[in-house]
C-alpha cells in the first residue's frame, strides 16, 4: 500500500510528497501547514502522571494514537467503526480510553462484551434499557446526545443451527432498518443517533467468521501485532517509571528487564503451545503487563542490589508463566530458559555483585508476600520471604486467627506443609492488585477452595460464596451476584468472590462471570431502586474527575470501582471436554485472570496430612 500510493504521487506531481523514512502509516497530514508530521510527535512530551495506579496507566503508541484519532474522526462523523486484531494489542483499551477521555460531550456509550453464550434478547434489553422515548414509537439517548453502542468480542457468539448468530443479527437489523420489534407488544421501535463500534479478534478458537451483511456496515481498522520496537518501548516506560525510587544500582535495569520480560515471552509462546489437554497455553502481551505489575509492586527499600533485582523479575515470570503449566517436562525446559536468558542478559548488571556467588543467576524456590508484617499493616510491603520455618509459622498462625473468627462450624483443619503455603502466597499475589483475578485448576480434593479462603482472609478482603441448595435457580444467582457486586461498588472495599465448576446449573453463571471479568457489569442486573443507590454513592467520583454526574458517567465510575475491587477466583476441574470448551467459549476466563495449576501434592504433604488427621484419633 506505501509502495502504491508513493508511485501514485510521484506520477500525479503531487507538491507535498511523503518523507523518504518510514510509511505512509507513520505519518500525519496536517491540512493547515501542507506538511507530514510523525504521529510519534503527538506525544513526545508525554509523562507518566504519577497518581495513576498502575492498571490505569496508557502508554501512547504511533499505532494507538493514530487509531484513536481515525476512529474519533469516523464516530463523530457517525460513521460505524470495527476495530479488527489480535488478543492483547489494545483495541479494548483504546476504545474504552477514547470513550470516556476524548469523546465530545455530547456522546455518550453503552459497553456490551459478547461471549459464546450471549443471546440476542439479552443484546436487547441491555440496549432498550438505556434508551428514552422521543415520541411515538422513536426512542434513543436524551434529546441533544449521541450514543455509541461499544460491542467487545463482536464475533463470539455461537452460531444456531442454521448458521446465523442472533446477536450479531439484531446489531444488523438497526444497521439495515434502523430499529427492532418491541418483544412485548410487537411494535417497532424506531432508534436514533445510535453509532456502533465493535472490536474483535481473527476467527479461531471460539470466534468465528461474521456475515458480510454486517462487515459491509463498518469501516474496518486493523491492529497488527505489535512490534518489538514498540512492545519494549512499552515496557521500559514502565519500569523506569517505577524504578526512578529504587536504590541507583538497581535504577538503570529497567530496558534489560522490558528485553529479558519479552525473550521469556516470545519462549513460552513459540515452545509451550496449546494441545487438547493444555488448552489454557495461550499467551498474549497481557502475560508480560502481568509481571512487569508484579516487579513494579515492589518496595524499593527491600531491592538493594541487582541480584535481588532479578530474583524478583524471576519469581513473577514464575508466577504467570510457570504456574500454569501441567506437566514436569514443561516445568523443566521453562526453568531451564528462564535461567539462561537471566544470565545473557542480566550479565553486565550481575558483574558488579561484591560477592562471586551473586554474579550468576541459578533457579531457586522463591517466595514473595506481603502479609509477614500481619494483616492489620496499613502499608503491606511485598518481599522475599527467605526463611521457611518463619514463613510455615506464620502461616499456621494465621490459621489459628482463622478458625477463631470464623467459629466451629466454619473452621478448617489444615496441615500447613511448604506446598500448600506456597500456593496460599500465589493466590494472595494475584488478588492483591487491582483487577486481579485466579483461576485455580485442580482436581477435586486438592485444597483449591481451603487456600483461597485463607489467602481471602490474609490479605484482609471478605470472601463470598453461592450456596447451591435444592431448587437453586438462575433467579436465585442473580441476586446472589447482584449483592456481590453492589458490594464491591457501593461499599468501595475489596472482596473476594469464590465460584467453584460443581456449583454450575446453566452455563448462563459462566456468561455472567466472562461479563464480570471483562467489564465488570451483568445484563439486566439492576432495579430501579439499585441505580438511586450507585448515584447516590458515585456521583462524587464524577465530579472528582471533572466528568458530568449524569446517568452514564457516575455508572461508568460504579463499574470502575467494581472492577477494582472484586475478586474472582474460581476453582475448576481441568479434567474432560467441557473445561476445554469452556474456556474456548468464555475467553475472559483465561484473558482476564492468573492461573494456578494444583499439581498432585509431594509424599511430605501426604505423611504431614496423615499425622494430622491421626493426632486427633484417640485410640
Amino acid at each position: 500500500m506505501d509502495g502504491f500510493l508513493r508511485e501514485l504521487m510521484r506520477q500525479k506531481k503531487v507538491s507535498n510528497p511523503l518523507p523518504e523514512k518510514g510509511t505512509i502509516y507513520d505519518y500525519e497530514f496536517k491540512e493547515k501547514t501542507k506538511e507530514w508530521v510523525d504521529w510519534a510527535k503527538s506525544f513526545e512530551a508525554f509523562e507518566i502522571d504519577s497518581k495513576l495506579a498502575y492498571h490505569e496507566i496508557a502508554i501512547p503508541t504511533a499505532d494507538s494514537t493514530r487509531n484513536l484519532y481515525l476512529i474519533k474522526l469516523l464516530l463523530t462523523h457517525n460513521y460505524h467503526v470495527l476495530s479488527l486484531g489480535p488478543t492483547g494489542t489494545g483495541k479494548s483499551q483504546n476504545c474504552y480510553k477514547l470513550l470516556t477521555n476524548y469523546m465530545p460531550d455530547s456522546f455518550q456509550y453503552i459497553s456490551l462484551t459478547f461471549s459464546a453464550q450471549t443471546s440476542a434478547n439479552q443484546t436487547q434489553d441491555t440496549i432498550d434499557s438505556k434508551m428514552e422515548k422521543r415520541r411515538k414509537g422513536y426512542y434513543g439517548p436524551p434529546i441533544g446526545k449521541k450514543c455509541i453502542i461499544f460491542v467487545d468480542d463482536l464475533n463470539m457468539p455461537k452460531k444456531e443451527t442454521y448458521g446465523a448468530q442472533p446477536p450479531i443479527e439484531l446489531i444488523r437489523q438497526y444497521l439495515d432498518h434502523k430499529g427492532w420489534y418491541n418483544r412485548k407488544d410487537l411494535l417497532f421501535m424506531n432508534l436514533e443517533e445510535l453509532i456502533v463500534m465493535g472490536a474483535m479478534g481473527p476467527p479461531g478458537g471460539g470466534r468465528t467468521y461474521i456475515t458480510n451483511r454486517l462487515c459491509r456496515h463498518f469501516n474496518i481498522l486493523a491492529y497488527t501485532e505489535l512490534s518489538k520496537e514498540i512492545i519494549m518501548t512499552i515496557f521500559t516506560s514502565l519500569l523506569n517509571f517505577y524504578l526512578k525510587k529504587f536504590p541507583e544500582t538497581v535504577r538503570g535495569m529497567g530496558t534489560a528487564a522490558a528485553e529479558a520480560c519479552l525473550e521469556v515471552f516470545e519462549c513460552a509462546k513459540n515452545k509451550l503451545l496449546p494441545t487438547p489437554s493444555k488448552s489454557h497455553y495461550t499467551f498474549n502481551l497481557r502475560d508480560i503487563w502481568k509481571v512487569v505489575q508484579g516487579i513494579c509492586s515492589a518496595a524499593p527499600k527491600f531491592i538493594a542490589d541487582p541480584m535481588q533485582f532479578v530474583n524478583l523479575w524471576y519469581h513473577e515470570n514464575m508466577r504467570v508463566y510457570h504456574d500454569r503449566l501441567v506437566s514436569d517436562e514443561d516445568k523443566t525446559l521453562f526453568i531451564g530458559e528462564l535461567v539462561v536468558i537471566a544470565n545473557n542478559i542480566f550479565k553486565n548488571d550481575l558483574a558488579s555483585q561484591e560477592h562471586e556467588e551473586n554474579r550468576t543467576f541459578t533457579s531457586r524456590r522463591l517466595v514473595y508476600g506481603d502479609f509477614m508484617g500481619g494483616r492489620d499493616l496499613d502499608i503491606r510491603n511485598y518481599i522475599n520471604i527467605e526463611q521457611n520455618d518463619k514463613f510455615l509459622e506464620k502461616m499456621n498462625e494465621f490459621l489459628e486467627e482463622y478458625n477463631a473468627e470464623m467459629g466451629n462450624k466454619k473452621a478448617m483443619k489444615l496441615v500447613m506443609f511448604l506446598d500448600a503455603c506456597e500456593h496460599i502466597c500465589r493466590i494472595a499475589r494475584i488478588i492483591r492488585q487491582p483487577q486481579g483475578n485466579a483461576l485455580l485448576l485442580g482436581v477435586g480434593g486438592s485444597g483449591r477452595q481451603s487456600l483461597a479462603r485463607m489467602a481471602s482472609f490474609i490479605s484482609g478482603y471478605k470472601i463470598s460464596q453461592i450456596e447451591v441448595i435444592k431448587n437453586y435457580s438462575m433467579r436465585n444467582w442473580r441476586d446472589d451476584i447482584k449483592a456481590v457486586l453492589l458490594q464491591a461498588g457501593l461499599e468501595n472495599k475489596p472482596l473476594t468472590f469464590l465460584f467453584v465448576d460443581t456449583q454450575i446449573i446453566n452455563e448462563q453463571m459462566l456468561e455472567d462471570i466472562n461479563s464480570v471479568l471483562n467489564s465488570g457489569d451483568v445484563t439486566n442486573l439492576y432495579q430501579e431502586k439499585d441505580f438511586e443507590e450507585i448515584m447516590n454513592q458515585c456521583k462524587a467520583d464524577c465530579i472528582k474527575k471533572n466528568l458530568q454526574p449524569n446517568k452514564m458517567n457516575i455508572f461508568t465510575m460504579y463499574l470502575a470501582r467494581v472492577k477494582r475491587n472484586i475478586h474472582i477466583v474460581m476453582c475448576m476441574s481441568p479434567l474432560g471436554e467441557a473445561f476445554a470448551t469452556r474456556l474456548r467459549m468464555f475467553p475472559s476466563l483465561v484473558n482476564c485472570s492468573t492461573i494456578d495449576w494444583f499439581s498432585e501434592w509431594p509424599e511430605e504433604a501426604l505423611l504431614g496430612v496423615g499425622k494430622g488427621q491421626l493426632l486427633d484419633v484417640e485410640v
